[in-house]
């Protein structure tokens, strides 16, 4: 993870941050996480970077660097302070060893309050890091919120998919709805910075699992339990998941209890297989329906 450390860095201090450590640490235990819990008490936020590899134990501890680091920062969130930790592990991530593999399979367990964990691009954790170390200014109303105001279904895709998601994106206009779509244009950093956006200003939310692998699928989950996180005021009316596409046992064994609507539609598009979703839009609270 070294040269993307570096990246972020060099990015951070050139808009005038302090990065720390700003000295290289003992490798030699208490000395290690002495300095680590300096440094963490001088710092609003701490980013973490996990390879593949278990990476240098310190002399007298029996834990890596990186795994020392990641507990002494959850250490320091935990004192009631004003702290934010995030977690940055590589998409398709394939730990070489056997403590590498469970400090992994930890993070996506046991992470605790105050955290995030991200399996994005770097370009990605570089923005939510400038997101976290901006001061937040009071969200105004992202669009018109009057009684007429027609609700916002934001439509979540994978680039593979959008053929697929025309039917629905056709339907859900003709019903009365705006439609956000998936964007693909741009790089990187744009797309995640429309792609969060867009988690705030809609009222509904529509994951389209077609194409795309479940470690997509599973992003994006956790992208709509963050929402609120990232500022959004109130929860979404409904959250769903069509499960669509190439039909596998994977898909067909999916369940999840991270979003109330699970629709499960292989043949050729219906509007009928909507109408959970629709129904939870439409209540006067956040959705509930099971499918």
């Amino acid at each position: 993870m070294a040269e993307e450390r570096d990246r972020l860095r060099r990015e951070l201090q050139q808009r005038g941050y302090l990065v720390l450590p700003d000295r290289e640490l003992s490798l030699y235990e208490p000395d290690f996480s002495e300095a680590v819990r300096e440094h963490l008490s001088r710092a609003s936020l701490s980013a973490h970077l996990v390879g593949s590899s278990y990476g240098i134990v310190p002399e007298g501890a029996e834990l890596s660097v990186v795994q020392l680091q990641e507990r002494l920062a959850a250490e320091r969130g935990g004192a009631g302070q004003s702290f934010a930790r995030l977690i940055w592990v590589p998409p398709g991530l394939d730990p070489r060893e056997d403590r590498q593999r469970r400090f992994v399979s930890e993070l996506h367990t046991q992470l605790g309050a105050g955290a995030e964990l991200l399996q994005t691009s770097v370009e990605d954790l570089k923005l939510r890091v400038l997101e976290k170390l901006t001061p937040k200014q009071k969200a105004a109303p992202a669009h018109d919120e009057g009684p007429d105001a027609p609700k916002r279904v934001y439509l979540i895709c994978d680039n593979r998919d959008q053929e697929e998601v025309q039917p629905i994106d056709d339907y859900l206009y003709d019903q009365g709805f705006e439609v956000i779509p998936s964007v693909f244009d741009g790089d990187s950093a744009q797309v995640a910075q429309f792609h969060r956006e867009s988690l705030l200003s809609c009222d509904a939310a529509l994951v389209y699992y077609g194409n795309a692998n479940q470690m997509w699928l599973r992003s994006k989950l956790w992208d709509l339990q963050k929402a609120q996180g990232w500022g959004r005021p109130e929860p979404l009316r409904a959250r769903a998941v069509y499960v669509s596409g190439p039909e596998s046992a994977e898909k067909q064994r999916f369940r999840t209890r991270e979003v109330p609507v699970v629709i499960q539609h292989f043949r050729p598009f219906s509007p009928d297989a909507l109408s959970p979703f629709l129904q939870a839009i439409r209540s006067e609270g956040p959705g509930q329906a099971t499918s």
